[in-house]
């Protein structure tokens, strides 16, 4: 199951984890602390295991009063679309490279076209 959290950064250095959905509350010196004890906390709260718990919205307040939810947001969806563009790359690559050698061009002009190694090509066509 996926749950809401919020990270609140106490001036002095501490991480402060909160699950309001179980009424977990947690304290650590660094940010992974706090998410580890704040999994064990939601696990114990609702009988489950930690494996099993994802977190969904997490809410970050640093020591000085930002909030670096919304920036937290934004790298998360970027980091998405990068992985859809990389998935996309690859399968445009692998057609391209097929195309142009069935086509008879060499493997290296295939390379040197695509910005790719006569190598790369070959492990393409290869795999």
């Amino acid at each position: 199951m996926s749950y809401d959290i919020r990270l609140v950064q106490d001036p002095a250095g501490p991480w402060t984890g909160v699950c309001d959905q179980v009424n977990a509350v947690t304290q650590a010196r660094t940010v992974r602390g706090a998410l580890s004890h704040l999994r064990s906390a939601i696990a114990l709260s609702v009988d489950g295991d930690e494996d099993d718990v994802a977190y969904g919205t997490v809410e970050i307040v640093l020591a000085d009063g930002r909030d670096a939810t919304e920036l937290l947001d934004e790298v998360r969806e970027a980091r998405v679309r990068l992985a859809d563009l990389e998935t996309r790359t690859r399968t445009l690559t692998r057609e391209a490279v097929r195309v142009f050698t069935d086509a008879g061009l060499p493997r290296r002009d295939v390379g040197e076209i695509l910005g790719l190694s006569g190598q790369r090509i070959t492990q393409i066509l290869d795999a």
